[in-house]
Formats: structure tokens, sequence, C-alpha cells
């Protein structure tokens, strides 16, 4: 027979900080897959919370790199970016018509909402003018980033 050495509580948290790690690493490889294939193809690959939150960390990613070609002089960098989040969106929908089983269609219809979402913010830092990666608009964003030097997100 089996006997527990230690305090249920130390036993617990030893359980959750594998759980963390696991979790970790799983996110590290969906951030590290997010780029080898289509978006609408990608999200079937992960499990759902993950896609959320690498979604999330390319968005980020995004209009950053679309802020930076603004202050090189690409006037209109976020623009042509909310028209690539708009053709993204029409992808989703169009895969919400495609025979989905039910844990599917409710993972390509959240990200839709996300989705959704993440468009209307840069489509209001359009037609507002905004050109700096410093603007109130985007400052007041929950962002998400990949931080290699931990293997984890972090939260701005």
């Amino acid at each position: 027979m089996w006997l527990m050495h230690m305090q249920v509580e130390s036993y617990m948290n030893d359980i959750v900080g594998k759980m963390r790690g696991e979790l970790r690493e799983v996110l590290r490889d969906s951030v590290a897959d997010y780029t080898t294939k289509p978006r609408d193809k990608w999200l079937f690959d992960w499990p759902f919370q993950i896609i959320l939150v690498v979604n999330q960390i390319y968005w980020c990613q995004e209009v950053e790199q679309a802020f930076q070609q603004m202050g090189k002089g690409d006037k209109k960098a976020m623009a042509k970016y909310n028209e690539q989040q708009v053709k993204q969106l029409t992808r989703l929908i169009e895969v919400t018509r495609t025979n989905l089983s039910k844990p599917d269609r409710q993972k390509v219809m959240n990200m839709i909402t996300i989705d959704a979402h993440s468009r209307d913010i840069v489509a209001n830092i359009v037609s507002g003018g905004m050109d700096k990666q410093d603007c109130f608009l985007w400052m007041c964003q929950l962002r998400s980033y990949w931080d290699s030097s931990i293997n984890d997100c972090r939260i701005r």
C-alpha cells in the first residue's frame, strides 16, 4: 500500500504546479504552430482555451506591427490589417457553414466573437486616426504577449 509522506496541501500544490507546467508547454507548442497553417485549420488542433490565448497573443503582435509600419511611413498599415481581420472573420463564418461537431462549432463561434471585438478595436483606431502604439484606445486593452524567456504568456 502506498502512503503519502507529506501533507495533502503540499501534494495538491505539486499537482497544480505540474498542471500549470503542462499547460505552458501546450501553449508554447500552439504559439509555434499558429504560423504553420491557416487559422481555420489550426484552431481545431488545440484545446479551446489555448486557442483563445494564442489568438490574442498574435492579435497584439499584429496590431503593434501595424503601428510600427505606420511609424515608418505606411499610414494605411492599420487599415490594411483591419481588412485582413475582416477576411479572417469571413473565413471563420464560412467554416460555421460546414459540418462541425457541437464542440468544434462552439470553438469557432467563440473565435468569431473575440475576432469581431478585435476587429472593432482596430476599426476604431483607424477611424480615430491614431498612429502611435501608446494611444489610449490601444493602451486600455487587455493585451497578451508571449514571453519566450519564461515560456509563458504575459498580460498587460
